[in-house]
């Protein structure tokens, strides 16, 4: 049997493939049509697979997420540490495709995560924590995730002044003497900004945090 004159496409396919080509590109310049000459087929054929740009991209955002491999704790103990080294895989998925952050917060339905969500809740009502503090803890540590990713790649708070250029000591002594101590490593930022959110909300409902992060 002869090889077919048009390349057979799958999902999974066109998903990668657009992630590459936004990785390379840029969102603004990805494309139904300009997939399709990328794939060697007409613009037709993607929309056998997808009903429209909007579902493909929210194929390539679920891929995104994906790669960001939930860490492995096995005492329920762990379950604060867990959350946080979740955000950092999430935050080091998002920064290997810089030009793919928009698409997450375009193209990120609730619905994409929710296995995601299952297993930190999971994790959380085994450890005890009272049930109307999950899904704030788990909301929003992902947000400080997200908002971390989306300023490192937009706004370059991965340089060592946290993207805020060399600032004039003169006329902003007080913000450079601060940048002068913060942390230099955005993921370590990120880390406590996590650490600070959980104690904060457990302190808040009036439950023990003293012994929450004794590893890292």
């Amino acid at each position: 049997m002869g090889r077919p004159s048009t390349p057979i496409l799958q999902r999974k396919g066109i998903v990668d493939e657009a992630l590459a080509m936004i990785d390379e590109s840029g969102l603004e310049k990805f494309s139904m049509p300009a997939l399709a000459r990328r794939l060697g087929v007409k613009t037709a054929s993607l929309y056998y697979h997808f009903t429209d740009k909007s579902e493909l991209l929210s194929g390539v955002a679920r891929a995104v997420i994906r790669q960001a491999e939930p860490p492995n704790f096995a005492q329920d103990d762990d379950w604060a540490n867990w959350m946080v080294e979740m955000a950092i895989g999430y935050r080091r998925a998002v920064m290997a495709h810089p030009h793919a952050a928009a698409v997450l917060v375009s193209h990120t339905p609730r619905r994409l995560i929710a296995s995601l969500y299952e297993k930190g809740a999971t994790i959380l009502s085994n450890a005890g924590i009272p049930q109307e503090l999950v899904l704030l803890l788990l909301d929003g540590v992902e947000s400080l995730a997200t908002a971390s990713a989306l300023m490192g790649t937009v706004s370059g708070t991965d340089t060592d002044d946290l993207g805020f250029g060399h600032l004039d000591e003169d006329k902003y002594p007080t913000l450079r003497s601060i940048l002068d101590h913060s942390f230099r490593d955005s993921e370590d930022f990120l880390r406590e900004q996590a650490r600070s959110f959980i104690v904060g909300t457990m302190a808040r409902a009036g439950l023990e945090s003293g012994e929450l992060f004794r590893v890292g």
